[in-house]
């Protein structure tokens, strides 16, 4: 029986010389993965990040749907073609492969996802998306920093909090420490190359100390080359 959905598409592994194992976070399904048989013609479309109508079946004797059918819901003409936005694309991307790949049904989360990759597709001054897309992502992950003091407070990346009399943190920097928590206080921030670098990392590890699996980020190296002043 004929399906369709709306997918975010996440990444392509090939499968054969015209194939490939495709994954979209979905609307109406969350996580999935497609065989798509024609995926080699339609590699236009098939680049991170893109929105797409989807016509697809599930066979009985596989897990792996087969994609018959894509389509662009959401126009875009700079994020394929901006190394700067691709780069951000890419990375964005093989975030969400890693921490997506066992979600269900979760229509907040694919609504904000759109609405970050429309932004992404617009917005001019994208030096500090990366940090605040990942901070955003832990609301939906159930992993976002608690905050119990809102003065004088430290950052315990282990401990997943904001407070008072925290004894330096071994990942986290004082100066780092301070522009998460103006982040979550919706303040704006304004830093240096050097500092926007060590902010990324630091939410990189916090990602690491709490999703299992998370690993290191291929993407990683481009975008902070991509994003150097």
């Amino acid at each position: 029986m004929k399906e369709s959905d709306v997918g975010i598409f996440i990444q392509r592994i090939p499968f054969s010389e015209t194939s490939a194992v495709v994954s979209y976070f979905t609307q109406n399904h969350g996580f999935q993965k497609f065989l798509f048989l024609g995926a080699k013609k339609k590699a236009n479309l098939l680049f991170p990040l893109n929105v797409q109508e989807l016509a697809y079946f599930f066979r009985n004797e596989s897990e792996l749907g087969k994609l018959t059918q894509v389509e662009s819901t959401m126009e875009v003409t700079q994020i394929p073609f901006d190394p700067f936005r691709s780069s951000i694309a890419f990375f964005v991307a093989e975030v969400l492969e890693k921490c997506l790949n066992h979600t269900e049904k979760d229509e907040q989360l694919f609504f904000f996802l759109r609405n970050k990759i429309q932004e992404l597709e617009t917005q001019e001054n994208l030096a500090m998306f990366p940090i605040r897309f990942l901070l955003e992502l832990t609301f939906f992950l159930g992993i976002e920093p608690q905050i119990e003091e809102e003065t004088n407070v430290h950052f315990n990346m282990e401990e997943g909090v904001f407070a008072r009399n925290v004894q330096k943190d071994k990942y986290c920097s004082e100066e780092c420490s301070a522009i998460l928590f103006s982040l979550l206080m919706n303040e704006e921030v304004k830093i240096n190359h050097a500092l926007r670098k060590e902010t990324l990392e630091v939410l990189l590890v916090y990602y690491k100390l709490h999703l299992e699996h998370f690993g290191n980020l291929k993407s990683k190296e481009v975008l902070e080359t991509i994003l150097e002043p």
